[in-house]
């Protein structure tokens, strides 16, 4: 389906961004379409629809095109219409994917679930935990994944560039003159690269969008807000360079992949902060060395 969607809090890349395959169903003689878990009520004839939590539209399909239950009929009849589980091809039931018989009313279990899975006496797969899908093929990823911007290939979250917000591969040294609050984090690392936006104005909307928001949120409140000021800057200086590296990410050499914080920078940050975030992560921290993370050996060299 066509879709501009984007989620709150992140930066769209082009108008195209959103499109893809999404959960539908027909209920009622409505078309009914889902985006994270929620569903909503498409027009018949089919136009735009909005979802809590994103910017942008999701344009519906008209309800004839997903929803007629006008058997498809070349030549010849076919025994109860193929059950609406086939197509009817020269008198002929071509059954669709985990259904069987002359007239495609059983249920059977594709692959014998690939593997992955128990067929049921009714004849639907029981997925094992990781997989999804009529035949039990598909990985799926932890729900952390989407929630982090990361896209799930065949149970594996990979953090690509081109698929966060429409981003790139870029020199660090060409963002730098877009950027305010990150400038002097990413300055450290003027000859690496850097997943960000290719236009300049999409870059600083980022810094608006998404590092301020990440800055306030892992600054102290409370008590331990008054407590830093006693520190120094190190617990304002921790934080500045925490929000930009998780928000501009470093890239893979020999990839578009984004890479992750390293682990050693967010025990760094919890140490100037006295906070406690999680460092485990592994959506958003790695332990890997040199080059390998966002972040590696600069926050020793200051802390």
């Amino acid at each position: 389906m066509t879709s501009s969607l984007v989620r709150n809090g992140f930066v769209r890349g082009s108008m195209t961004q959103g499109n893809g395959c999404y959960q539908r169903k027909c209920v009622n003689s409505t078309l009914e379409v889902a985006v994270d878990g929620i569903w909503k009520v498409c027009p018949e004839a089919g136009g735009p629809i909005q979802f809590p939590g994103f910017n942008g539209e999701l344009i519906c399909p008209a309800y004839h095109e997903l929803c007629s239950m006008d058997p498809i009929l070349t030549s010849g009849q076919c025994t109860n219409s193929c059950n609406y589980n086939g197509d009817c091809v020269g008198g002929i039931c071509h059954c669709f994917i985990g259904f069987d018989g002359h007239d495609c009313s059983k249920r059977s279990c594709p692959s014998n679930c690939s593997g992955n899975g128990k067929c049921l006496r009714n004849g639907i797969c029981e997925c094992a935990n990781g997989y999804t899908g009529i035949d039990c093929s598909t990985a799926v990823c932890d729900e952390q994944c989407s929630l982090h911007g990361g896209v799930c290939d065949n149970g594996v979250c990979e953090f690509r560039c081109l698929d966060y917000a429409g981003y790139t591969c870029r020199n660090t040294s060409g963002l730098l003159n877009s950027l305010a609050i990150c400038k002097d984090v990413l300055a450290t690392d003027a000859d690496g690269q850097h997943c960000a936006p290719s236009e300049s104005s999409i870059l600083q909307q980022l810094e608006e969008v998404v590092v301020v928001p990440n800055y306030h949120r892992l600054y102290p409140t409370g008590a331990r807000k008054i407590l830093n000021m006693f520190r120094g800057r190190n617990c304002d200086k921790a934080t500045k360079r925490l929000a930009c590296w998780i928000s501009i990410q470093k890239c893979e050499k020999d990839g578009d992949n984004r890479l992750r914080v390293c682990h050693s920078a967010c025990k760094a940050y919890n140490l100037a902060c006295g906070a406690s975030l999680d460092c485990s992560d592994q959506m958003l921290f790695s332990e890997e060395g040199d080059g390998l993370c966002t972040g590696w050996g600069d926050m020793e060299s200051w802390l």
